[in-house]
């Protein structure tokens, strides 16, 4: 998912529970004012208003959810490109189990043909090698 698409459903399911969120809201409102005009009794004014604002606090939990998801793809993003950054000197100073675990993040298979190790790459990290391999990035 690009982060565009990802942004896009992040936002639309935000919006959508923000709906619902002002949707009870309108309840809580109209049921004061049916309490206070005596249409409904104590009682059941207090079980819906629980009722309601227990909704509203789990939709808030959700909608922080969707913008903590937001932040957390830009998180993985950075954490990515460190690690590549990083990966050489990371495995020079690992010793034979921290090289392993590396290149398990890594990679996913390695093959040897003619005594020359070619390394599949796992994603996204495959893309970052087929741009490191490029001569040209522009043309001109």
């Amino acid at each position: 998912m690009s982060h565009k698409d990802e942004q896009e459903y992040h936002s639309s399911q935000i919006k959508s529970l923000q709906e619902q969120y002002n949707k009870l809201q309108r309840r809580l409102d109209r049921i004061y004012i049916d309490k206070l005009d005596e249409v409904v009794t104590t009682e059941f004014y207090q079980e819906k208003t629980n009722e309601w604002k227990n909704e509203q606090n789990n939709i808030l939990v959700n909608i922080n959810k969707h913008k903590d998801a937001n932040t957390n793809y830009f998180e993985k993003g950075i954490k990515i490109l460190e690690l590549a950054q990083k990966a050489y000197s990371t495995y020079l100073e690992q010793n034979n189990t921290g090289k392993r675990n590396l290149l398990n993040i890594l990679l996913s298979n390695c093959t040897l043909n003619d005594g020359n190790l070619y390394p599949t790459y796992r994603k996204p990290f495959d893309l970052l090698a087929k741009g490191l391999s490029r001569s040209n990035w522009l043309p001109g």
